[in-house]
């Protein structure tokens, strides 16, 4: 926003329309002094005034305040836009939280699987814990019977030839 457009746009309206600044500013129901300072720019724009003074010129604020009135294309276009990326965005969610749903399926089945495994490890070392014992037993069964054991041996020869 120019200041001065601004200005230039405010005077251009009251020469158009064939009022005096006294005029005007009766019209708006303001001072002279305070439409002086609204003409010359020493004010602030976002006054209810400027709205007035647009409709009183037959133009938009936008038009009064840029000094041409802006092109609705690109805004309806970025509407657009930002929904279609909203769409794409939500699509992105939904996938995401689909996957993670899933993958917490699959990390629980495997938690499962786990535990099974556990399970049967412990079983196999407590299986082999008592064939350890078995075998520590027979061989001391051996060791006691071992000479009487190997001479009935199948494929022991006897020593006679």
């Amino acid at each position: 926003m120019d200041k001065a457009t601004v200005s230039d746009n405010i005077k251009s309206i009251r020469l158009k329309l064939g009022l005096t600044m006294i005029q005007m500013a009766e019209s708006l129901g303001m001072t002279r002094q305070s439409y002086a300072k609204l003409e010359r720019g020493s004010v602030n724009y976002f006054s209810p005034h400027i709205e007035e003074i647009a409709r009183m010129g037959n133009v938009s604020t936008e038009e009064l305040v840029l000094g041409y009135e802006p092109n609705p294309e690109p805004a309806r276009e970025l509407g657009e836009a930002r929904e279609l990326f909203q769409k794409q965005k939500q699509t992105l969610v939904n996938r995401y939280e689909d996957t993670i749903m899933q993958m917490r399926k699959e990390i629980d089945y495997l938690k499962l699987l786990c535990d099974a495994q556990k399970q049967t490890v412990e079983s196999l070392m407590q299986s082999n814990e008592l064939l350890r014992k078995q075998v520590l037993e027979l061989e001391a069964a051996r060791g006691e019977y071992g000479d009487e054991v190997q001479k009935h041996a199948p494929g022991r020869s006897t020593g006679k030839s």
